[in-house]
């Protein structure tokens, strides 16, 4: 096989992915094992366990935030928090808005 490092490297980032989807969903949803060996149960058991999942977290956000506006409160400080303070590696550890500030000010001169 003749493949460019540019498609191995997308295969890998590929493959890396889907292990981070598997360990999420034995890290979350709770399958220790499948009770099914055809495709049909593996899907039906994930899709069960996702649905649980999601109706947990939802009752969880009901019964954490008795209104709308606490709830939109908290977003709101993680968005703030996150844009303006989190350094992000992928921006050279800047947070967003320095990025953004230093992105405009390369743009402008």
């Amino acid at each position: 096989m003749n493949w460019s490092a540019c498609t191995v490297a997308d295969i890998y980032k590929s493959r890396w992915e889907v292990e981070l989807f598997f360990k999420w969903i034995k890290q979350n949803l709770k399958i220790r094992t499948v009770l099914g060996h055809t495709i049909n149960a593996v899907v039906t058991q994930i899709f069960v366990a996702l649905c649980v999942y999601l109706l947990m977290a939802y009752l969880k956000f009901i019964i954490t935030f008795r209104t709308n506006q606490s709830a939109k409160q908290v977003v709101w400080d993680y968005i703030s928090y996150y844009n303006a303070e989190r350094s992000h590696s992928t921006l050279r550890y800047l947070s967003p808005m320095q990025f953004e500030e230093n992105m405009a000010l390369r743009e402008a001169s």
